[in-house]
């Protein structure tokens, strides 16, 4: 074979000599042998160092173990456990870390590291990081706020192809010292795809292509520790912007009793329970941006509503109170609604009158009330609502309501009530204002009136036949003689047994508002003159 045509070929193409191929080869083993340890060493340092960086002086990280891989490029920490070389009470509270108690985990796992990450400080590219099982204690109220202008990492650039959260336990805690936290969330699992951080990014849309959050139960300790606010199963996905929540309940953490002796004075007695609530077309922008509660369609399934108050407690220093329409509409924040569905619904209203045991109690079951464009800006577009329920269980009511957004809080009531025995109410009225009816039965009772933050007026009209009242006793609530003739009385001169169709007395509603009485009182006082003057009372 001639050598010179050899030569001739490209030096790819050429004889190499086993020597030279021998010293490639070791050149090859040894350059990825530093390449695997340099990685290797460099991965840990750098995870390290950034766990560390917002954690020094007063805090530090425990990792059980670190495994590094190269391809493709990721690590695997496990048993990883913050620790505070200073007391967490005693720490400096000067940045948003600083307000994490506690914080544990099995494992972190973050694979498609770009390998100009190890190099740079101002950018990072990861591809997945998934945390399986943390435990995180963090504080809600550091004490001061914390300063965020200014952070040297404010022109950093960050993305993440995927960032994943499974079964997470997070505790808030109001202050450093409290030994017991005041919300809890459990099983929390969140799913984050293509994060993109940059300071022009301003909205969640412009941070992320996807979401998803699910949880099996939160829990919230008012701040006065007598109720107890808890979620179950609580989901949302950004690709359907469709939020729901499975259970809902306002716990009272001290009976009625209790609660009245630790406040000194007599209160509403609250406990609430809803079935699923679903809230279709939620814009998370809008409240982030704009501090907008915007949806679509809002379904509220079995929402039952408990209130109790015991009289024989003082009467504490009262308030003035706004109207329902006032103090929506000065929210601090905006809602806006397309329409509020409420099904199954029950209202329940128990109150004991001063020196009496028994309790008098009126309710309303299977609510259906339905709400259309609910906002609370445009004080030129009122708000108007539609409510069927059964009363006390015996009698179809319908009530039709317009709330205006103004100052003064106008609104108008309109409603009627089907056929329904009087004595059915016996147990209201009896224990609160020593009456009960033994015999009458109204036929139609239709009402309509105006109210604003000054004044109800109205009319009423109840058709009803061979009404008698009888006085009894306030502390027997029986009769005893005196009380059996001013029963006779009343029925006799005062109260109009009978109110036919074709001569109806219409009764006047004409009450004054008592501003320090809630809005559902002022209603139920404006109806009441209605009935009396109907009655002839």
């Amino acid at each position: 074979m001639n050598k010179n045509s050899d030569k001739k070929k490209p030096f790819w193409k050429r004889p190499i000599p086993i020597t030279v191929t021998v010293l490639l080869l070791i050149a090859l083993v040894m350059g990825l042998f530093y390449l695997v340890s340099y990685g290797e060493s460099k991965i840990e340092e750098r995870v390290i160092s950034e766990l560390n960086n917002q954690f020094s002086p007063d805090s530090e990280w425990e990792i059980g173990e670190i495994d590094v891989r190269l391809f493709p490029m990721g690590v695997m920490l496990q048993d990883i456990e913050l620790n505070h070389t200073t007391p967490f009470q005693d720490q400096r509270f000067e940045k948003t870390t600083d307000a994490l108690r506690n914080f544990s985990a099995e494992s972190i796992e973050i694979s498609g590291i770009k390998l100009g990450m190890l190099f740079s400080e101002d950018k990072y590219e990861i591809g997945t990081i998934h945390i399986n099982s943390p435990q995180i204690d963090v504080l809600y109220r550091q004490g001061k706020e914390i300063e965020t202008e200014g952070s040297d990492r404010g022109d950093q650039e960050f993305e993440l192809g995927e960032f994943e959260i499974r079964n997470a336990t997070i505790n808030v805690y109001k202050y450093r010292a409290d030994d017991e936290p005041s919300s809890e969330i459990e099983g929390l699992n969140l799913a984050v795809m293509d994060i993109t951080y940059s300071e022009t990014a301003e909205t969640l849309d412009e941070l992320v292509s996807y979401y998803a959050i699910n949880l099996e139960s939160i829990t919230h300790k008012m701040q006065d520790d007598n109720y107890q606010l808890e979620f179950g199963n609580i989901e949302f996905d950004s690709s359907n912007n469709d939020l729901e929540i499975s259970t809902t309940k306002l716990r009272p953490l001290l009976s009625l009793q209790e609660l009245s002796s630790k406040m000194g004075e007599r209160l509403d007695h609250f406990d609430v329970v809803s079935g699923p609530i679903k809230i279709h077309d939620l814009e998370p922008n809008q409240w982030t941006v704009n501090n907008i509660l915007k949806a679509g369609f809002v379904e509220i399934d079995g929402l039952r509503l408990y209130i109790s108050k015991d009289k024989n407690f003082p009467q504490g220093e009262r308030s003035q109170k706004k109207l329902l329409n006032v103090a929506f509409h000065d929210l601090d924040f905006a809602v806006d609604m397309d329409s509020v569905s409420w099904t199954n619904g029950l209202v329940s209203y128990e109150e004991t009158e001063e020196d009496q045991e028994r309790s008098g109690r009126v309710f309303f079951d299977e609510i259906d009330l339905q709400i259309v464009d609910l906002q609370n800006r445009d004080t030129d577009s009122p708000i108007t609502i539609n409510a069927e329920t059964m009363f006390m269980e015996e009698s179809m009511l319908n009530v039709d309501f317009s709330f205006s957004l103004d100052d003064n809080g106008r609104q108008t009531i309109q409603g009627e009530l089907a056929p329904i025995d009087l004595e059915i109410i016996n147990p209201v009225i009896e224990p609160l204002a020593f009456i009960r009816i033994s015999d009458g039965r109204a036929e139609r009772l239709t009402f309509e009136f105006e109210a604003s933050d000054f004044l109800a007026t109205g009319e009423m009209i109840v058709i009803y036949d061979n009404l008698n009242i009888e006085k009894l006793d306030s502390e027997t609530l029986e009769q005893d003689v005196g009380s059996r003739v001013v029963s006779f009385v009343a029925n006799l001169a005062v109260v109009k047994s009978s109110n036919s169709e074709d001569d109806p007395r219409v009764g006047e509603i004409n009450f004054e508002r008592q501003k320090d009485r809630s809005t559902f009182s002022y209603w139920w006082k404006a109806l009441r003159s209605g009935l009396k003057s109907s009655a002839g009372m």
